[in-house]
């Protein structure tokens, strides 16, 4: 295997391009969230600067590992950026639906995370408005969210009150996913 360096200047249009999306299609409410935004933590996060990255251009679910396993709670968000990412979607997602797994049950020193994933071949999300969003870089990259699992879910606690999760439309659903991380939760609490 070999080893690709780092693009510096990839990595920072990227960056911007993903803090872009997040200022024009995340962070302002929406009808379909409850009059929400669609991520209601990303503009605080951003603000006080909870938003970490981290590059990937290897073969390899190492840097990964190491982002699980060097996690400590102070971040809101590490997004890794995969640049050399599992092709397949289905087992891309099915990866990190056994990675959760894993951290579950201990099979990394902590147990406290809740990774999520976006694909560039995914379907859209319909509840997303990003039509108009103009996507600058060219180079596919897949995406993987490293969070702590306890601030998702007292954070889902208070949008479950304010009505956030009270839809279900198209291929997304937020209740499924809601559902999963209130079950690994309670494994994470209860032993």
């Amino acid at each position: 295997m070999s080893v690709v360096l780092p693009k510096v200047d990839l990595e920072k249009e990227i960056i911007d391009e993903i803090r872009s999306w997040s200022e024009e299609c995340l962070e302002h409410n929406s009808v379909e969230y409850n009059n929400l935004p669609v991520c209601p933590f990303a503009k605080k996060a951003w603000r006080e600067k909870k938003v970490s990255f981290s590059f990937n251009y290897n073969d390899s679910y190492q840097l990964l590992y190491d982002e699980i396993d060097n996690f400590d709670g102070n971040l809101d968000l590490v997004i890794l950026v995969d640049l050399s990412y599992e092709e397949d979607t289905d087992f891309f997602h099915n990866n990190l639906e056994v990675l959760n797994e894993r951290i579950a049950t201990g099979s990394f020193k902590n147990k406290d995370i809740f990774l999520m994933g976006f694909h560039p071949d995914d379907e859209t999300n319909e509840l997303i408005d990003d039509e108009d969003f103009e996507a600058n870089i060219e180079e596919a990259y897949s995406m993987i969210f490293i969070q702590s699992l306890t601030k998702l879910y007292d954070a889902s606690q208070k949008l479950t009150r304010m009505g956030y999760y009270d839809r279900y439309t198209g291929n997304y659903n937020v209740n499924e996913i809601f559902k999963k991380r209130t079950e690994l939760y309670g494994r994470l609490k209860n032993g």
